[in-house]
């Protein structure tokens, strides 16, 4: 979100996902261009059996009442950047892009896996 108000957009005004209080529907909308790599990578992993119920603690907390274990989120980062291997390497602006976000969030999360997201 953080790149689309530099750019100086506004991240509630979307035009695939409707405006809902708090969701921010043009990020919700710039995200969807990835959503397949991410949802193949999801199933492949529950397919292959790589998650299990241990990989999760199941808290009280209304706004987060599931979170994955620092150790299963560092792993599952590092399975993906795996998975997606060379299919960002063009240099189109879209990958561009990612690259920055996915390298933002890596260093963000693997140096405090506590801050989650």
């Amino acid at each position: 979100m953080s790149a689309v108000k530099a750019g100086g957009l506004d991240p509630y005004l979307g035009a695939l996902h409707t405006p809902h209080h708090g969701i921010p529907a043009l990020v919700c909308d710039l995200v969807e261009e990835w959503r397949h790599l991410v949802e193949s990578f999801v199933l492949t992993m529950i397919n292959r059996r790589h998650v299990s119920s241990k990989d999760f603690v199941f808290t009280q907390k209304k706004e987060s009442p599931v979170l994955m274990t620092p150790r299963f989120m560092k792993a599952l980062i590092r399975a993906y950047e795996k998975y997606v291997g060379g299919k960002w390497n063009d240099a189109d602006s879209s990958s561009t892009i990612c690259w920055k976000i996915r390298g933002r969030v890596r260093e963000w999360y693997l140096e405090d896996p506590k801050k989650g997201f």
